[in-house]
């Protein structure tokens, strides 16, 4: 189980929250749903939670990784999540678009395939 605390995620905040050898969140009072994800490992990763298929307490709780701390500021990873967050407001369920991205045929298989089979 997960230490959590609530607060306005910033930048010194992020910065300072310290390694503890477990995985832990910090969740942010601005933002639900918004959160900082700390490793055993120090590496801080922004990350958004939500449930999907309309919300509810009997709805899967799902996570989805938004990006890292440092190539992404908090703003940055804070307007992703807002956008996210509004999308599974309306009904979508951005972790499951984007697995099916992921299934989609790579141009390497797709430059196999033509090799194979051909255009005619």
């Amino acid at each position: 189980m997960s230490t959590a605390s609530i607060l306005i995620l910033t930048k010194t905040v992020v910065e300072k929250a310290a390694t503890t050898g477990k995985r832990y969140h910090v969740w942010d009072g601005k933002l639900s749903g918004f959160g900082l994800r700390v490793e055993a490992s120090g590496t801080k990763t922004f990350v958004i939670r939500y449930r999907a298929d309309g919300g509810g307490r009997n709805a899967p709780e799902r996570f989805m990784t938004i990006g890292r701390f440092n190539p992404l500021t908090v703003d940055q990873a804070r307007a992703q999540a807002t956008k996210l967050l509004g999308a599974v407001a309306n009904g979508h369920d951005p972790a499951d678009a984007l697995s099916a991205k992921r299934k989609e045929m790579s141009v390497g298989a797709l430059v196999d395939l033509y090799e194979a089979e051909g255009c005619c």
